[in-house]
């Protein structure tokens, strides 16, 4: 049979930078390195060879962002992976969302805050664009973001020919108001059979996914956009400002991002 390294090679994969990343035996994951322009496109390679290699592609980010996985996962050696997905199964990720968008506030505070509402923004746009592989800096005088490519960027391959299953494998998350592993992959099970949500890249406090299915309403979008509200408030509160503007870049989006201050 052969190795991965040989199938990957024989699917006109280059694998001259082809390494272990973490783990042993069944659960040992690999990666392997490209530039930035490249690295989405080679993660599509890789994706449309899950159901024969095994692995899941995941775009980790640059050499800094390579290096937080590493120390979280030497960190967090103690809880299998077959632990937190047995521990995900338990969860139902739509029940899960409902609850704490609902108590996402703390009512016994002085004064309770209120959920991020506004008006439907007239000039927002779907998301479509992976920036994980990227650089990005902010042009004050445009406002707006300029991405330049890193120059190199590590694509892990994770044992698992399912999505949702990956941050059990990584550790991600249990830190601030990032979800713990196993709320991780109830949430993103429940997107994977509403919407088609996979994962492409997960930086160490970024996650950005591609979407099959997005929703084609404002109703359904503003449905969406509060769940992803209570699963990541960092987007609205310290991103977009109101649900309604999240809703927005939601409807008919392909790309979903979020990430943990």
């Amino acid at each position: 049979m052969a190795t991965l390294e040989e199938f990957l090679r024989t699917n006109g994969i280059q694998t001259a930078t082809f390494q272990v990343l973490f783990g042993e035996g069944a659960e040992t994951m690999y990666y392997l390195s490209t530039d930035g322009e490249s690295a989405i496109e080679l993660w599509r390679k890789l994706r449309g060879l899950v159901l024969e290699s095994g692995y899941w592609p995941v775009v980790l980010g640059g050499r800094e962002e390579l290096d937080r996985h590493l120390e979280s996962l030497a960190g967090n050696t103690e809880t299998s992976t077959e632990a937190i997905l047995e521990s995900s199964r338990s969860i139902d990720g739509e029940e899960w969302l409902r609850y704490t968008y609902e108590n996402i506030y703390d009512s016994d505070e002085d004064e309770e805050d209120s959920y991020p509402r506004g008006q439907w923004p007239s000039d927002s746009k779907p998301d479509d664009r992976f920036t994980i592989p990227y650089k990005g800096e902010w042009i004050a005088s445009e406002q707006r973001m300029e991405y330049e490519p890193l120059p190199v960027v590590y694509v892990a391959l994770v044992p698992t020919r399912v999505s949702w299953q990956v941050p059990a494998y990584l550790k991600a998350g249990g830190w601030n108001y990032c979800p713990v592993p196993e709320e991780h992959c109830a949430v993103l099970r429940y997107w994977e059979d509403g919407y088609g949500a996979e994962i492409v890249g997960m930086s160490f406090d970024t996650f950005e996914l591609q979407v099959a299915r997005p929703p084609e309403s404002r109703e359904s979008a503003l449905e969406l956009a509060q769940e992803q509200f209570a699963y990541c408030p960092d987007i609205v509160e310290q991103g977009v400002e109101t649900i309604e503007a999240l809703a927005a870049t939601l409807l008919n989006g392909r790309v979903w991002l979020f990430w943990w201050d």
